[in-house]
């Protein structure tokens, strides 16, 4: 189940069912039948005990690792890869660390990328091999018979069958 915050009111009605003695479980059939309010019994719990503990009906303040870029820098990125889609992410990272004063790892740059829906994958159609790569069968694609990956010829002829 996910997280959802419980207002100030409905702490405050929280709270003062419990100190009035009501046991958890008919606070929350109260919350669930009266407001409107689905909250777990260990939510409940832990409402009161923070009231207990610090006298306010609010969540404590979270001191949170500041990011390390913000949205500005994540569009950056995007950019560079969206200008020449075939960049590895290494490089990626080192253009933008050229261009600004911070570092970013390429971990980073993945997940920004995939935040943005941009994919790495080997391409089909290889468009930019040498001739010498033609000739060698590196384009060809490889077809499947049966559960079973048929090799190009050109690599056929590569493997050393012994006959014994």
């Amino acid at each position: 189940m996910p997280y959802t915050r419980i207002s100030f009111e409905h702490r405050i009605i929280i709270v003062t069912l419990k100190e009035e003695g009501i046991s958890l479980r008919k606070i929350r059939n109260i919350m669930l039948v009266r407001h409107g309010v689905d909250v777990t019994i260990e939510g409940i719990r832990k409402i009161f005990l923070e009231f207990k503990n610090t006298g306010k009906y609010e969540d404590q303040k979270r001191s949170w690792r500041p990011h390390k870029l913000n949205l500005r820098s994540k569009r950056c990125i995007r950019r560079i890869c969206l200008k020449n889609r075939r960049l590895s992410l290494s490089n990626i990272a080192g253009t933008f660390n050229m261009m600004s004063e911070g570092r970013i790892s390429t971990y980073a740059v993945n997940r920004i990328l995939l935040k943005y829906g941009l994919r790495s994958h080997r391409p089909v159609n290889k468009p930019f091999l040498t001739d010498r790569q033609r000739k060698n069968g590196m384009g060809q694609k490889t077809k499947i018979v049966d559960n079973r990956r048929l090799v190009p010829s050109c690599f056929q002829r590569r493997m050393h069958i012994s006959h014994t």
